[in-house]
């Protein structure tokens, strides 16, 4: 029982940490896996998903391929896509991505981003933010492009 609670504990302290709220301001800052940052301001007026992701996560290789497929058509109408890697190693990121490029930015997660967008144990996860850049929708998971078609709609 007390090896349980020992395990457990930990978790539920992630559990404590909330994802912002629909309709609250968004804002963020990333390493960009080149080593540039990115900051929300420096997207002020598009729309973008922010979306947290890891190579060892086979849900979203498929929804990284997606994601392409729909920054590709969607881009000029100003969506931004920013992909966040849970990876602990930089170089497992790197090396997914290398085997399945992208053209929309990627970056590396850190212990901000727990505490700004809440527990990030299972990706996918997806934070759609409007023009405005208020937070207009949140997904656990993989989106089906129809659903990811209609969330884009939705921010642009």
């Amino acid at each position: 029982m007390l090896s349980a609670l020992v395990f457990i504990l930990p978790l539920l302290s992630f559990a404590t940490q909330a994802a912002p709220r629909i309709g609250t301001a968004v804002s963020f800052e990333v390493t960009l896996i080149s080593g540039q940052t990115l900051r929300s301001q420096d997207l002020a007026g598009r729309p973008v998903l922010l979306v947290f992701w890891a190579s060892w996560c086979p849900p979203c290789h498929a929804e990284m391929a997606t994601l392409e497929k729909a920054y590709v058509k969607y881009r000029k109408q100003g969506l931004e896509i920013v992909a966040v890697s849970l990876d602990n190693n930089a170089e497992d990121a790197r090396e997914f991505l290398r085997s399945h490029p992208v053209s929309f930015p990627t970056a590396m997660s850190t212990e901000h981003h727990v505490r700004q967008f809440g527990p990030l144990l299972w990706p996918p996860r997806l934070f759609a933010i409007n023009r405005a850049g208020q937070l207009s929708a949140s997904h656990w998971g993989t989106l089906s492009a129809e659903a990811l078609t209609a969330t884009i709609r939705s921010i642009l």
